[in-house]
């Protein structure tokens, strides 16, 4: 008699496959309880829905985004292809927003990229002047 256990996930491959995909319940919770008045209250077991809806819309997203990488023939998504695939799924009104967050964030990075150059050619420029300093 032949078992068939390798062609079946177990119980414990098939939860560890989900929780792959699983984003911080305590984050998604934080997010959805701010959206929503002081007097609305959500019970516990909301957590898991709001995580997991937001789970499937990551995957929504990603999907309507690698369709617009593929029709510019790339296979690296970008962030343009996220805004379009904002505007194909018809999520428009939230465009302006991620824009603006999107601005936010190219130039904490330019700054940070900035920061690191300076701090190079300070550091060389320590090293220079330790190398002259030193007594023969």
């Amino acid at each position: 008699m032949s078992t068939r256990s390798s062609e079946t996930p177990s119980k414990s491959s098939k939860s560890d496959s989900n929780k792959e995909y699983d984003l911080p319940r305590a984050n998604v919770f934080r997010i959805a309880k701010k959206s929503l008045p002081k007097e609305v209250l959500l019970v516990s077991d909301s957590k898991v829905a709001f995580s997991k809806a937001a789970v499937v819309f990551i995957m929504y997203l990603t999907a309507a985004a690698q369709d617009q990488a593929s029709k510019n023939k790339r296979s690296t998504l970008m962030a343009d292809d996220v805004l379009a695939a904002i505007d194909e799924i018809e999520l428009s009104q939230y465009k302006e927003q991620l824009l603006e967050t999107l601005k936010v964030f190219r130039k904490n990075q330019a700054e940070k990229k900035a920061n690191r150059g300076q701090k190079k050619v300070q550091s060389k420029s320590d090293d220079t002047t330790e190398i002259e300093s030193e007594p023969e």
